[in-house]
């Protein structure tokens, strides 16, 4: 993160000040998703998506958002690979 900050004195003699803070990437946009820590499948709350530039302003994106369901891998069968019956080393 670096911070901009520029000086400009008018004809009148009148000097303003102004910064701006700008991050350096190869990233043009970043997306935040905010979702709850916890969702009921039954009542799904609104969803908000933020994109925003390297400077951290917010601008307009367009796409597509699609959520899905992880489902859990089974439990292995036998010992882990690289174990003997007992399980161990």
């Amino acid at each position: 993160m670096f911070e901009v900050t520029a000086d400009v004195t008018d004809a009148a003699g009148e000097t303003r000040t102004g910064q701006q803070h700008i991050s350096l990437g190869s990233t043009a946009l970043t997306l935040r998703l905010d979702v709850p820590e916890q969702l009921n499948r039954e009542k799904l709350p609104a969803l908000r998506l933020f994109s925003t530039n390297a400077a951290g302003e917010a601008r307009p994106a367009r796409g597509q958002l699609r959520l899905f369901r992880l489902t859990p891998l089974p439990a292995p069968c036998g010992p882990a690979p690289g174990r003997g019956r007992s399980g161990k080393l």
